[in-house]
Parts: structure tokens; C-alpha cells; sequence
């Protein structure tokens, strides 16, 4: 099942990223800033590395933003699961945890489709 956790960096990465292509800068650019690899960058981006909070200040500074306007609000944390499925496969990225949550989630509907 999914966890705030995994949204929690999704969020931030997609926010990243967002803002990272808005001042035209690369991956590899990025990661030269912050003190980063490319590969972590992209990672990070992706919700798959968890960014430290020292390297969170680094990107806020580079990108000039503060740092609140990389982080997600408590609200948007708490959404239902259905939102958050949503968030993920607009992502057009997984973890095998979150295929085999959404693949349950499926086989449960299904099921209580059938049972009517």
C-alpha cells in the first residue's frame, strides 16, 4: 500500500524537477550545484532516492525558490488512494511495492465487481 513516504518524495521530486527545467538547466548541471550525480538527480526526480535536507536547502538555493515551494502540504499528502494512483501514474514511474499495491487494489475491484 502506498505510504506517505513515497508520495512525500514523488512530490518533491516532480517539483524539482518542474523548476529545474524552468530555468533550463540539465540534470548533470544540477547535480554539478548541489554536489550530486546526474543519475541522482534523475533518481531524486523520480521519487526513487530520498533527498537529504541539507541537499533539499542546495536545490532551493539553486533554483531560487524557498524551500517551502518544494514541499507538499499535510492536505495534499492525506489524499485518498485514488488521487494518489493518480499522482503515480502520471509520474510514469513505479517501485515493485507500488505495481503490487496497485495490482491488489485492481483484483480487489474486481472481485467485489463479481460479488454483486
Amino acid at each position: 500500500m502506498l505510504n506517505v513516504e513515497d508520495i512525500l518524495y514523488a512530490v518533491i521530486g516532480q517539483r524539482i524537477r518542474i523548476n529545474r527545467e524552468r530555468f533550463n538547466m540539465t540534470q548533470e548541471e544540477m547535480g554539478e550545484k548541489v554536489g550530486l550525480t546526474r543519475s541522482s538527480i534523475a533518481n531524486i526526480e523520480l521519487g526513487r532516492q530520498k533527498i537529504q535536507l541539507d541537499t533539499l536547502y542546495q536545490v532551493a538555493i539553486t533554483l531560487n525558490l524557498e524551500i517551502l515551494e518544494l514541499l507538499p502540504s499535510i492536505n495534499e499528502l492525506e489524499k485518498d488512494e485514488n488521487d494518489n494512483i493518480q499522482f503515480l501514474l502520471e509520474q510514469d514511474k513505479f517501485t515493485e511495492e507500488q505495481l503490487s499495491w496497485i495490482l491488489d487494489v485492481i483484483k480487489k475491484g474486481i472481485k467485489n465487481e463479481g460479488e454483486k
